[in-house]
């Protein structure tokens, strides 16, 4: 079990570090940033609680230890913003310039603004896409900004059932 312990740890740990490079590398670069409440938010703070709940099934010093690193790296990457940049925009701390996108749609879903990007795969010929879910009180500055940064890309794409 303590092997165990110590590959969570590090591993937590080595994703803690990584993650605090990638913030500050990217939330400066960010203009509109994306909900923050979103399915995988949710996701990630039900984890952080289940690593917390753990403790009361093992309560040595190296649960504690793993269980505080598991929810440090959590919070840490739930400060990653996802947006868009002046040069590109952010999804999990990966930038995608907007050169790479292949055209870009937009529509209103509910209570969330969604923008859908066609991006070309840089290794290979695939396409695939990357979505972002804005607050529709931003609606209007993310238009204005795509249509800035990106003109002539915007194509509908037709809604699936």
């Amino acid at each position: 079990m303590q092997q165990f312990n110590i590959v969570y740890i590090s591993v937590f740990a080595f994703a803690s570090i990584w993650t605090i490079f990638k913030l500050f590398k990217v939330n400066p670069n960010i203009i509109i940033e994306t909900k923050f409440i979103k399915a995988s938010t949710i996701l990630f703070i039900l984890a952080a609680v289940f690593s917390i709940l753990t403790l009361f099934v093992n309560s040595g010093m190296m649960d504690y230890i793993r269980t505080f690193v598991m929810v440090i790296a959590i919070i840490i990457y739930l400060m990653l913003k996802e947006g868009l940049g002046n040069d590109g925009f952010y999804v999990n701390g990966h930038f995608t310039p907007y050169k790479d996108v292949i055209y870009y749609d937009y529509f209103e879903e509910k209570k969330k603004f969604n923008v859908v990007f066609k991006l070309k795969d840089t290794k290979g010929e695939d396409q695939f896409n990357a979505n972002l879910d804005f607050n529709l009180k931003d609606k209007e500055k993310v238009i204005k900004t795509l249509n800035k940064k990106m003109p002539k890309k915007q194509k509908r794409i037709k809604k699936q059932a």
